[in-house]
């Protein structure tokens, strides 16, 4: 049963990092009824790091952290440190507080466990993880077009006092020659 959206959801692009093919298959079952998802999947950490490298395009990635060649924060930590703009979700096997704790104020979006997924539990994490992506993204672009307004007035103004502070000193020289010019002229039509 799919879930009742707003309106049309676009297709997510989402990696799987899971290497219990039980695992992966359910998973994957419950994310394509919950959502209009292209799923790529990876069995390790470094199949996984390979499909960031490529050039796939990926929204959101969704880790298992007990990977055979990886475990714990380490899984979270080498895919994180090659594409840190990206979402990450863990689905993990271990129901540790603390850990989750740990993770989440390293920047993980949402940490859920095997064992308590249920409706659509994981596709609304999905969802709102994409979501933060972009609202952070929005923010990060508006803050960078305020720092340029705020940049180019400034340069406005320094160039405007510098220009006059440069028209004081050329209008006086000007104000000395006119004197200067004027009373050459007298002088010579003075002459004999």
């Amino acid at each position: 049963m799919k879930e009742e959206t707003s309106g049309p959801m676009e297709r997510i692009s989402l990696l799987l990092v899971e290497d219990n093919l039980q695992h992966l298959e359910l998973t994957k079952e419950l994310l394509e009824e919950q959502m209009n998802v292209k799923i790529h999947v990876a069995l390790s950490n470094r199949d996984a790091c390979a499909v960031l490298k490529s050039d796939t395009l990926i929204d959101v990635i969704v880790l298992d952290l007990e990977l055979p060649d990886s475990r714990g924060k380490e899984s979270y930590s080498r895919l994180k440190k090659l594409r840190p703009e990206l979402p990450v979700i863990v689905l993990s096997g271990l129901d540790d507080d603390d850990l989750a704790l740990s993770l989440v104020q390293e920047g993980v979006q949402d940490y859920l466990t095997k064992g308590q997924l249920r409706d659509h539990l994981l596709g609304r994490s999905i969802r709102h993880a994409i979501e933060r992506k972009v609202i952070l993204e929005n923010l990060i672009s508006s803050r960078l077009q305020r720092t340029r307004a705020v940049q180019n007035e400034s340069l406005k103004r320094l160039t405007s006092g510098a220009a006059h502070e440069v028209k004081n000193p050329l209008a006086r020289l000007q104000l000395g020659l006119d004197y200067i010019a004027r009373h050459l002229s007298d002088a010579t039509d003075h002459m004999p």
